[in-house]
């Protein structure tokens, strides 16, 4: 940060700054009023206790607003106010998912596969298939309850004996 940026940013009132930003105004450009780089802005503002409740305000307000034009607008002008609106939404549910995000994953690992075990399994079949065991895995018997049996020959593999060369 040069010593210029921090110069202006102690001069900087970041409760305006916060409330401009629950306005719905971007940090971006309330940075480029003040003369600073956005990082820096953005940098100070991290640091600050009512940003990121200032951007969820903001998100609202934006939300608030394409809903808004939605309603007022008339049969030529509904379909940008619903691509706003989706744009909107999709941004509010990516910046605060727990409050506007739809839907949730919940992974399970406890049902898991451990790498081990996979291995092992992988190790176990290719074994079987060089050197020639054929694992039946019947309806009755899936998984890892197979049953190994010689019983079906390998492709090549005949009763007779080799030809001399």
């Amino acid at each position: 940060m040069s010593s210029n940026s921090l110069r202006v940013l102690k001069d900087v009132d970041f409760e305006r700054v916060i409330e401009r930003i629950a306005a719905g105004e971007f940090p971006k450009h309330i940075a480029d009023e003040i003369g600073v780089h956005h990082s820096n802005l953005y940098r100070q503002l991290n640091r600050h206790p009512d940003y990121r409740i200032s951007r969820e305000i903001a998100w609202e307000y934006r939300l608030d607003k394409a809903t808004e034009d939605i309603e007022q607008s008339d049969e030529r002008t509904l379909p940008r106010a619903r691509e706003v609106f989706r744009a909107v939404s999709w941004r509010a549910e990516r910046e605060f998912p727990e409050r506007w995000g739809g839907k949730s994953l919940t992974v399970n690992i406890n049902q898991g596969v451990s790498m081990e075990a996979a291995l092992e399994l992988a190790a176990s079949t290719l074994l079987d298939r060089i050197t020639g065991r054929v694992i039946d895995q019947s309806p009755a018997t899936p998984g890892p309850d197979s049953q190994i049996s010689n019983t079906e020959p390998v492709i090549g593999e005949t009763d007779e004996p080799h030809p001399p060369v």
